[in-house]
């Protein structure tokens, strides 16, 4: 898989969304990340936070490529800190009212990603052997797969909230809040089905550059930002919308971007015809 940014370059972009404050390190708890090294306190910053993790046996691998997949869960990670942050400004109930509303949020997510899994070889294969036709009937038919799939998920969500958020949160106030907040945060999941499957296309087809750029816009350019502008004008359920809104504005554009790869491929060859 491509690699095309380092992680201290992404340690940098990262510090400048989050701002920490860069202290003397005692122990950055990777044993390839010295305490003297100029990233050394964006290493602890993010462990700390949540953002990065490692790559496991406390190893950092600061020297290593990323990922598209890295960078969109370290994007997502930060955006997740920052949102968690912002509700904590109102109280711990909305607190934990998110917590559990952004796991139970991740289930449609994740089969999402298992179908972008079994795709991608389909996809990778015919665009190999110049059959862009059938490349791009398994690309609409599992986005067509998607949609159904998370409708589902939106209508169960919609119309069971309170029954859900209740085997999580037995306390009624939060419970309540929490169920009104799954309403809100499903209405988003097949837009970001879409727009996961669209940029996991591009992949598979070895456009990488697209791919990232279309993880870095979503998550980096928009959603910390209208986080912090959602929260300014509307408050705790601006932020909940937030998500909503950077799908409708993503998908246009991933599409987009799909449309005009696609058109760029030429003919097929004559094995794919």
């Amino acid at each position: 898989m491509k690699r095309w940014a380092s992680i201290p370059w992404t340690l940098a972009l990262v510090g400048l969304l989050t701002t920490p404050a860069l202290a003397a390190v005692e122990d950055t708890g990777f044993a390839d990340v010295d305490r003297d090294s100029w990233y050394a306190g964006a290493v602890e910053y993010v462990r700390d936070s949540g953002i990065m993790l490692g790559t496991g046996e406390a190893l950092f691998a600061p020297d290593q490529g990323m990922t598209r997949a890295m960078l969109a869960t370290t994007l997502g990670n930060a955006a997740n800190m920052v949102m968690v942050r912002l509700a904590a400004g109102y109280g711990d109930i909305p607190v934990a009212a998110y917590g559990i509303v952004k796991r139970i949020d991740q289930v449609p997510l994740n089969l999402s990603m298992g179908l972008c899994q079994g795709f991608m070889p389909l996809v990778g294969y015919n665009f190999a052997a110049g059959n862009y036709r059938r490349m791009r009937q398994v690309s609409v038919f599992s986005w067509k797969t998607a949609l159904g799939m998370s409708a589902c998920f939106v209508a169960c969500f919609a119309l069971f909230a309170p029954q859900i958020l209740h085997l999580f949160l037995p306390e009624a106030q939060t419970s309540a809040l929490g169920a009104s907040f799954l309403r809100i945060a499903c209405l988003a999941v097949p837009l970001t089905a879409v727009n996961f499957l669209i940029s996991y296309t591009l992949q598979a087809m070895g456009k990488g550059a697209q791919s990232a750029l279309l993880t870095f816009s979503r998550q980096g350019l928009l959603n910390i930002p209208l986080l912090l502008l959602m929260n300014w004008i509307f408050g705790l359920y601006g932020m909940i919308w937030t998500q909503l809104v950077v799908e409708v504005i993503m998908l246009p554009v991933s599409l987009g971007m799909y449309t005009r790869t696609f058109r760029a491929l030429g003919p097929q060859t004559p094995q794919g015809r």
